[in-house]
């Protein structure tokens, strides 16, 4: 449907994580050629 995909870090995690429990099937189901995914994540810092 779209060419370019994004995915947040919330959206990774949300449900108890099931779509990264579940992306090997999820993603073999499918031909992403010449789609593009964009993803982004916050880098956590430990404080010391």
């Amino acid at each position: 449907m779209f060419n370019s995909y994004v995915s947040l870090d919330g959206a990774l995690w949300w449900n108890e994580a099931n779509v990264v429990k579940e992306a090997k099937s999820l993603l073999s189901r499918n031909n992403y050629k010449g789609k593009t995914l964009y993803m982004a994540w916050p880098i956590v810092w430990k404080e010391e």
